[in-house]
């Protein structure tokens, strides 16, 4: 009888075993592969700014999780910071309109150029900052990098697209002097 108990004793060791293994890790694997799902976003700091291109095409963003790194532009209501993510051009010319798409139309856009060394806040110059769209005229230096700040005023997250129209410079018609001096014909 004796021998009987051992070999099912030892029969359900494996299982026994097993099982407490699965039950042990199961919860580790679910967090684990729950904290890979609700990351913040690729961009969610300025160290790793999505480069935009300049000719009014779109690229994709998402603020969900997206985590506050600085204070507000100056046109988001509101203190302290709020969740932003970060994108980047370099200007092909000096006029640019930046739009957002999505966001419940709540997206606001801050404008930003670093003087010194890129995403030290305390070199940051806010250029401009707006809700959804923002337009300027001869602000922009052709060949400086550029950072934008995508927050929402209302704090919703989810998918939104993003398009900076910035036109390079078109040189003004040339002056022709005239050809004979004084304006007169030939002599």
């Amino acid at each position: 009888m004796r021998e009987r108990n051992s070999q099912v004793s030892n029969y359900l060791t494996p299982i026994t075993f097993s099982v407490l293994l699965r039950t042990a890790l199961t919860p580790f694997f679910l967090f684990l592969c729950l904290g890979l799902a609700l990351a913040q976003p690729s961009n969610d700091d300025c160290n790793t700014d999505i480069s935009v291109p300049t000719d009014g095409s779109c690229v994709d963003g998402n603020n969900t999780l997206a985590t506050p790194d600085v204070g507000n532009g100056s046109c988001v209501n509101g203190g302290g910071g709020a969740p932003n993510v970060w994108f980047s051009f370099v200007a092909d010319g000096m006029d640019y309109e930046i739009s957002v798409i999505g966001l419940g139309g709540s997206a606001e856009i801050t404008l930003i150029q670093f003087q010194g060394i890129p995403c030290d806040f305390g070199s940051a110059v806010e250029i401009d900052c707006g809700p959804g769209d923002i337009v300027g005229n001869n602000v922009l230096m052709a060949g400086q990098q550029y950072y934008i700040s995508v927050t929402s005023s209302n704090g919703t997250e989810g998918p939104f697209s993003i398009c900076v129209d910035n036109p390079g410079d078109t040189p003004p018609p040339p002056h022709h002097a005239p050809r004979y001096p004084h304006g007169g014909t030939p002599r």
